[in-house]
C-alpha cells in the first residue's frame, strides 16, 4: 500500500472516532451532602429590610402632629422603640430609647409617636429593634412657608381709596409695669473673665429700689480680675436720669488659693421719686476694673504714719 493511501485511511478512522465520541452523553452523578446544601441554602442573600409604615402617610409632618408607625417582627418578641435626630445647636446625633414593648400574637408591632416640639431636633428617625434587626424610618418635617404677598385687583376701578389724612392725635405709651426685672447675658469683661447681672426695679412709698445680683468668675487657671458693674436708668430719649454707684468685685484664678475664681453677689440702691415717674429703660454695664496694689500700699502707709505720728509725739 502507497503512503498516499496510508494516509488517507488514518484519516478516515480519526474522523469516525470523533464522531462517536461526540455522540456520548456525559453521565450526571447526584451528590445529596446535606451539610453542602446547609451551605448554600445559608449563602443566599438575606432579604432587604423594609421600612416602617407611618399612618397618615404625608409628605411631611408638623411638630406636635401624633403619627401611628407600623412594623413586624416575630409573635410576642420584644421590642425597643428607639429616637435618633441631630441637635442643631451641637451637631451631635442623639439617640434615645423611648418604649421598650413588645409585638402582638401575629408579630405585629403599633407604636404611637409625637413628632417633638423643641425646634433644634432635625433629621428625626424612629427605629424599631428587636432580636437583633432593626426596621426604621425618617420622620420628613415639613418647612413653614411665609404667607403669599396680596395681589392688588385687576379692575381699576375696583382699587380701594386711600382715606384723607386727619391730624394726629395724642399718641399715649404704656406706662411700665412694676417691679421690672431685666437680665444680661454673660459678659465677657476680659480674656477669660465674665460677669452677669440680675437687676429688679421696683416702686416703695418713699421712691423705687434698685435690687441687683452679680456674678462674676474667671476661667483663667492663674490670672483673677476685679469686674465692676453699674446700671442705668434712661428716659424714653435715651436721656440718662439715674446712674448706681459703680461696685466692683474680685476673683483669683482657679489655681491661686485664697479667694474664689467665681461669687455672686447681691446689692440695692434707692432710686428718687422723681426718676422712677420717667424712667422708660434700664442699662447693665459691666466692665474691667483693675485695682491698683500700688495705690493700696501708699494708703496702707499712709494709715501707718497716721497712726504712729501722735505716739512719737507723746514720747518726744
Amino acid at each position: 500500500m502507497s503512503k498516499t493511501n496510508k494516509k488517507s485511511v488514518i484519516s478516515s478512522l480519526f474522523a469516525a472516532s470523533l464522531l462517536s465520541t461526540s455522540f456520548i452523553a456525559p453521565t450526571l452523578i447526584p451528590y445529596s451532602n446535606s451539610a453542602n446544601s446547609s451551605s448554600v441554602a445559608q449563602a443566599a442573600p438575606r432579604a432587604r429590610r423594609t421600612p416602617l409604615q407611618i399612618t397618615p402617610q404625608k409628605r411631611s409632618y408638623s411638630r406636635g402632629e401624633e403619627i401611628q408607625l407600623t412594623g413586624k417582627s416575630s409573635p410576642n418578641a420584644p421590642v425597643e422603640i428607639i429616637q435618633m435626630y441631630k441637635h442643631q445647636y451641637t451637631g451631635r446625633r442623639v439617640r434615645e430609647v423611648l418604649s421598650n414593648t413588645q409585638a402582638n400574637s401575629q408579630g405585629i408591632i403599633n407604636f404611637t409617636y409625637q413628632i417633638p416640639l423643641e425646634e433644634f431636633k432635625d433629621n428625626i428617625r424612629i427605629a424599631f429593634r428587636s432580636q437583633g434587626r432593626s426596621q426604621r424610618v425618617r420622620i420628613p418635617l415639613g418647612r413653614p412657608t411665609p404667607p403669599p404677598n396680596p395681589q392688588p385687583p385687576n379692575n381699576p376701578s375696583q382699587t380701594p381709596i386711600a382715606p384723607r389724612p386727619t391730624e394726629p392725635g395724642p399718641v399715649t405709651k404704656p406706662e411700665l409695669q412694676f417691679p421690672l426685672t431685666i437680665s444680661s447675658p454673660d459678659t465677657k469683661v476680659k480674656s477669660k473673665s465674665y460677669m452677669q447681672s440680675d437687676v429688679t426695679l421696683s416702686t416703695t412709698p418713699s421712691g423705687g429700689l434698685l435690687y441687683s445680683k452679680t456674678r462674676i468668675w474667671s476661667i483663667n487657671y492663674l490670672n483673677g480680675f476685679t469686674g465692676g458693674v453699674e446700671v442705668v436708668l434712661l428716659d424714653e430719649n435715651d436721656n440718662f436720669l439715674f446712674i448706681t454707684n459703680l461696685r466692683k468685685y474680685g476673683v483669683n484664678g482657679r489655681w491661686i488659693p485664697g479667694a474664689p475664681d467665681s461669687r455672686t453677689e447681691t446689692w440695692n440702691e434707692t432710686i428718687p421719686t422723681d426718676v422712677m415717674t420717667r424712667v422708660k429703660k434700664i442699662a447693665i454695664y459691666h466692665r474691667h476694673t483693675p485695682k491698683s496694689r500700688l495705690t493700696e500700699l501708699f494708703s496702707d502707709m499712709k494709715k501707718l504714719v497716721d497712726f504712729v505720728k501722735p505716739l512719737v509725739q507723746l514720747l518726744s
